[in-house]
């Protein structure tokens, strides 16, 4: 029988030669699984079931890291880690089964926790003052060069910034809109 540590070779060549993943990539999926056989490397792979990959997501979620300002703090891992991490076990998984190592553990069956996705970032009012007073600024100096390009950029993305800070238009979404877009009688436009 085969132990899930002698199944990393070939897993990674598989990755690198036949997926053609890129080497930064590989890196992180190699710490992952390096860790993965801290706990499981001598388990011969037809032993894995799914509480092992329940126990490995325990894991992590316990493991705590070193702050990098160096105050000596620990913090828990990112939850972005931890959901990388467990994809790359899962698509480990899917290789084990595909090639015959692992009968019992189905894929779909390895949990990926999907982590809570970030608040968007927003301007404040006073950095958007900021970035305004800027393109004023703009306004006045391409006013008094006088060349009809520099004036018309300066109104440009004055009414670019503008467009995206009280609508909450997407950069997408401000790039495809067109005139026929906007109803000027009653101020509003269309998005779709």
């Amino acid at each position: 029988m085969t132990t899930v540590i002698e199944t990393l070779g070939d897993y990674h060549t598989y990755l690198s030669n036949i997926r053609h993943i890129k080497n930064t990539t590989l890196r992180r999926i190699d710490l992952t699984l390096r860790e993965f056989c801290e706990v499981f490397g001598t388990m011969e792979t037809t032993q894995l079931i799914p509480t092992d990959i329940d126990a490995f997501y325990t894991r992590l979620r316990n493991r705590v890291k070193k702050k990098r300002n160096g105050n000596g703090e620990y913090t828990p891992l990112a939850a972005m880690y931890i959901h990388k991490a467990m994809t790359h076990i899962r698509s480990y998984v899917k290789w084990l089964m595909d090639k015959g190592y692992l009968k019992s553990l189905v894929a779909a069956d390895v949990p990926l926790h999907n982590a809570p996705r970030p608040l968007p970032k927003f301007l404040a009012k006073q950095e958007l003052g900021q970035i305004l007073n800027y393109l004023e600024e703009y306004v006045a100096w391409a006013n008094n060069k006088k060349a009809p390009r520099f004036i018309y950029a300066a109104y440009m993305w004055r009414a670019l910034v503008w467009m995206l800070y009280t609508t909450g238009l997407r950069n997408f979404e401000l790039r495809s809109l067109t005139y026929a877009d906007i109803n000027m009688e009653n101020m509003s436009g269309v998005i779709l």
